[in-house]
């Protein structure tokens, strides 16, 4: 258990810090001021994209930050600078986490089953905001969508620990990367076509749903041990089976 987690570990932290020196050597355009020219502003550039998770995030920042500063030159440097330090956070967090769990003071399947409980409940609020037009004043950030990305990312987390196979453990990981794909293009989707859906049927609720249904398949048939993992899984289970026919039945009204 300590050399699995302790590999995991390694490779994330050192892709964090990676992303985050990248970003921060574009974000402060050093490679332009020694090269002002095209190849300066190319090699920014490819900076960027390498150093795109610290950049989504930032991306995700702005807006709400922009709402509150009202200058946008502000609003991004504030967002980039936020966004360094939910890395920084994120980095010593991995490691605390994993020291934790190696002295089995953490059990990862308690925190993966907890974190599909509390996305199933967050999926819950989202169709409330959706129903009632909440949704459309708020925009994407809402407290439906932070519940439903905070236990999204509790479950993928807790995959990097737990102890399963190498093929149960890349099957949950990928289908937690479908879930995150589905968010980033449900952000796209909003802004760009706004709030005018107030049913599930939309691609990119369709892509979150069924990396959902994987990670709460795979962990019905393969991770179901223990009191409170059962209880999780099989009211997380109840709550999804309401949830999506209340959504048929809207529909079909």
């Amino acid at each position: 258990m300590r050399q699995v987690s302790l590999q995991w570990v390694r490779w994330i932290v050192w892709a964090l810090v990676v992303d985050e020196l990248l970003a921060i050597l574009a974000f402060t355009s050093y490679v332009p001021f020694f090269l002002p020219n095209s190849i300066g502003f190319a090699i920014q550039t490819a900076l960027w994209a390498l150093a795109y998770p610290l950049v989504g995030i930032t991306n995700l920042l702005t807006p709400p930050l922009f709402a509150l500063i009202g200058d946008s030159a502000v609003a991004a440097h504030a967002a980039f600078f936020s966004a360094v330090g939910v890395f920084s956070a994120a980095i010593l967090a991995i490691q605390r986490i994993a020291k934790l769990v190696d002295e089995q003071r953490i059990n990862p399947l308690t925190w993966f089953s907890l974190g599909m409980l509390i996305t199933v409940v967050g999926a819950f609020a989202d169709a409330y905001w959706h129903l009632t037009g909440l949704a459309a004043k708020e925009g994407f950030f809402t407290p439906a969508h932070g519940t439903i990305y905070s236990g999204v990312t509790i479950m993928l987390a807790s995959t990097f620990f737990l102890k399963t196979s190498n093929r149960v453990r890349h099957i949950l990981q990928l289908a937690g990367a479908v879930v995150a794909a589905g968010g980033a293009w449900d952000f796209w989707w909003h802004s760009t076509y706004g709030f005018v859906d107030v049913v599930a049927w939309t691609p990119p609720h369709l892509t979150v749903t069924a990396g959902f249904v994987i990670l709460l398949v795979t962990g019905i048939a393969r991770l179901n041990t223990g009191t409170f993992p059962r209880l999780a899984f099989r009211t997380t289970a109840a709550l999804f089976v309401i949830l999506w026919g209340f959504v048929v039945i809207l529909t079909v009204l």
